[in-house]
């Protein structure tokens, strides 16, 4: 099978093991991708993913599994279009972690998308997020609004941020 088509069929089903009552995630294609990019000396070693790669891989990506591609488009192979991709993809499901919600806020402030960064600061704080907390005081404070800043940096100390 190619390796085109097997990325495809990883990527669709994941890799998981199971022992016992308990599922352990093992690798997935984007794991074995990055791995593979990050290697002297592998065919894949300084090379561009392409695009189309991403977005099969995206396109079967659980949204745990999204937020891992962000990751790796953004750190390791300098993609923040990727990552960007990837990281909304993982913060609009009913059931988004924090975190997603947060580095999504965090690469649209990057972006000079603040008005759309502090829409996903707001739901990453409201979850009980602390780090979004600080950053919405911080965003809200450079816009001029210092009451509500000093709130979130009330709230985030409160709930034991710094």
């Amino acid at each position: 099978m190619p390796l085109g088509d097997q990325l495809y069929a990883t990527a669709k089903t994941g890799c998981h093991a199971f022992e016992g009552a308990h599922s352990v995630r093992l690798r997935t294609a984007a794991d074995y991708l990055t791995d593979r990019a990050d290697q002297p000396g592998s065919p894949l070693h300084d090379q561009p993913v392409p695009d189309t790669t991403w977005t099969i891989l995206q396109t079967h990506a659980t949204p745990e599994q999204a937020g891992v591609i962000a990751q790796a488009a953004y750190l390791r192979h300098h993609r923040p279009d990727i990552a960007l991709s990837a990281i909304t993809r993982a913060a609009q499901t009913p059931d988004a972690a924090p975190g997603a919600m947060y580095n999504l806020a965090l690469l649209l402030t990057e972006r000079g998308d603040l008005d759309e960064a502090e829409t996903w600061y707001r739901r990453a704080a409201d979850t009980g997020n602390t780090d979004a907390m600080n950053n919405l005081g911080l965003l809200l404070k450079q816009r001029g609004d210092l009451d509500e800043a000093g709130v979130w940096f009330e709230r985030a100390r409160e709930a034991g941020g710094s």
